[in-house]
């Protein structure tokens, strides 16, 4: 259809156009002309009119990823409510779960794709998801700074250059073989042949689907069902996605009954979307007052279907006055944060604000749908034993916070007072499951609930294989640093070569042309050095290296039994 049209503008355009329209520059002007006459003929609120404007410009890079990413060659489906990869896998993969359990996991994955998270493992990573059927993954991310810059020089190049090499062409039909200017001319087609062979290849790949890629080299059933726009904080240079992965041998998405009322369209089953927080659903309106809106999706596993919801609640909240007052009111009723006791300030008011909406909106889901069973996984930034959250929770029958241990990564090995760290700081992930689903994910009266720890079994045996240099225990612990072992240095001198092999060889595209990237690869060389293998010397920044290469979270894990009749 987007070529039909595209033909057709061109059509209309020949004769006074300074070049033919693209494909991309058409499809941002329907979708300009699609938003003007939503507004014209429906009364929106700007938070849904910018929501939808964003969910557009989004669905444009899943596109891209479709077209584009050499390793995408499986369906995908870019829709406004959800972009779903491998999306046909559900329809031929799935099986009856004959392990009688099915794993769901939650895992904030520190902003995959972008600059300061550039050395992340992407094999290691999905080998840790590997572990899992299903999982809610936070932090992720769209394309942004350098890798969005030219992945936007590549789609230039392939939008302008058939339309130079027209130009060339034409021009080298009028010149007389065998001049200077007719050599010169042939070579600049040569050469922009071989760029516009060459620049598909160039294209960069989303964080999110690097992690999805890896996992379908271990199992190609992998899918993902992914947000369909970036949220974040006002003025936030970053802005995150929900995601869920999910194994469609044992796993398959289900429509969803909320999504299916509010996020219905013909073009792909409601499978997913955002909850409706305005008073279209709820008693309350809470639309616009949440910094990352949670993100849900249906599935099903063998006799075991449910609702997974991811979050990723607010860290620092909104200090402006008007949105602080109106969050306090709405959510609690009161005028101050101060009224809401102990421990509340005005940087994290917000955070038990966003978690009583959410619970608010699955309490109202229960009572609506038929639906019963619902998980709530993600990073609340709220530790277990805070007073407030167990006030919040105390407010909603049959409710379980779970997960005590810490789950967010320390820098230091040792805190204050010399005591050991042991890798770990705040307990901050948590699921949150209703009675409800006790039949199948409880037994004994205990959950199957777990920490995945980094720093033992098979994660800590890839991390010495390929990144841990130090030579632990030689020095007491008043010692500043640790020196590397000898094996240390092998794996720091091969991992440095590689890395520079990498840097050398990366192309980019400049002023037209597809050319060596050169460019800072000594700093970049110093700063893998420095944040990889010079960090992990040091008690200051001693877990830091595993930050870089996995998460500054660790995953947690929960089984649920699929075996048992369906009770709702």
């Amino acid at each position: 259809m987007v070529y039909v049209f595209t033909k057709f503008a061109n059509g209309l355009c020949s004769g006074y156009c300074r070049r033919p329209i693209t494909r991309r520059e058409l499809i941002k002007f329907l979708a300009l002309q699609l938003i003007i006459l939503c507004f014209s003929n429906v009364v929106l609120g700007f938070d849904a009119f910018d929501d939808f404007a964003e969910r557009i410009d989004f669905s444009q890079e899943c596109e891209r990823n479709a077209e584009y990413v050499s390793e995408v060659d499986y369906s995908v489906d870019c829709g406004l409510y959800y972009h779903h990869y491998n999306s046909q896998s559900y329809n031929y993969s799935y099986l009856t779960n004959s392990n009688s359990k099915v794993r769901i996991g939650s895992w904030n994955v520190f902003h995959p794709g972008i600059g300061k998270t550039q050395f992340k493992d992407f094999k290691l990573v999905a080998k840790i998801l590997n572990q899992w059927d299903v999982v809610t993954v936070q932090e992720l991310l769209p394309l942004i700074g350098d890798d969005l810059r030219h992945n936007e020089a590549v789609l230039g190049l392939l939008d302008d250059g058939p339309w130079q090499l027209k130009k060339l062409t034409d021009k080298l039909s009028t010149l007389n073989p065998g001049t200077k200017v007719y050599e010169r001319t042939k070579k600049s087609i040569d050469d922009l042949k071989a760029d516009l062979k060459e620049a598909k290849t160039l294209y960069r790949s989303p964080g999110y689907l690097q992690i999805l890629n890896e996992l379908r080299k271990i199992d190609p059933s992998w899918a993902l069902i992914i947000s369909p726009n970036p949220e974040g904080t006002e003025g936030s240079f970053i802005n995150e996605l929900v995601g869920f992965y999910y194994r469609a041998t044992s796993v398959r998405p289900t429509v969803n009954e909320h999504c299916s009322e509010f996020r219905e369209t013909k073009s792909f089953p409601a499978f997913a979307c955002y909850p409706e927080f305005s008073s279209k659903f709820m008693y309350k309106n809470y639309e616009g007052l949440f910094s990352r809106k949670p993100f849900m999706a249906s599935f099903q596993s063998g006799n075991f279907d449910f609702v997974l919801m991811g979050t990723h609640i607010i860290f620092n909240s909104p200090s402006d006055e008007e949105l602080m007052g109106k969050i306090l009111s709405k959510v609690f009723g009161v005028e101050s944060y101060d009224e809401l006791g102990a421990g509340v300030d005005s940087k994290n008011y917000a955070r038990y604000a966003e978690v009583k909406m959410t619970l608010d909106f699955i309490r109202k889901f229960k009572k609506t749908y038929k639906e019963q069973d619902f998980i709530l996984g993600g990073d609340f930034n709220i530790e277990y034993n805070e007073p407030l959250i167990k006030s919040i929770l105390a407010k909603y029958n049959g409710i379980n916070f779970l997960m005590e241990e810490p789950t967010s990564l320390a820098n230091k090995r040792y805190v204050v007072g010399g005591v050991d760290s042991e890798g770990y700081s705040k307990n901050f992930d948590h699921f949150i499951l209703f009675n409800e689903t006790d039949k199948e994910c409880r037994s004994g009266g205990e959950y199957h609930l777990n920490r995945i720890d980094f720093y033992s079994g098979e994660i800590l045996d890839y991390m010495k294989e390929n990144y841990i240099v130090r030579n632990v225990g030689r020095y007491d612990r008043l010692a500043p640093d640790y020196e590397m072992t000898a094996s240390g240095k092998k794996i720091y001198q091969k991992a440095m070569k590689k890395y520079e092999e990498e840097l050398k060889a990366m192309r980019t595209i400049k002023r037209g042309k597809i050319v060596f990237e050169n460019t800072s690869v000594q700093s970049k060389l110093e700063t893998f050095e420095r944040r990889v293998f010079l960090n992990q010397l040091s008690d200051d920044t001693f877990y830091g290296v595993y930050q870089e290469i996995i998460s500054d979270h660790v995953p947690i894990d929960l089984s649920c039994n699929t075996s048992f009749r369906d009770d709702d």
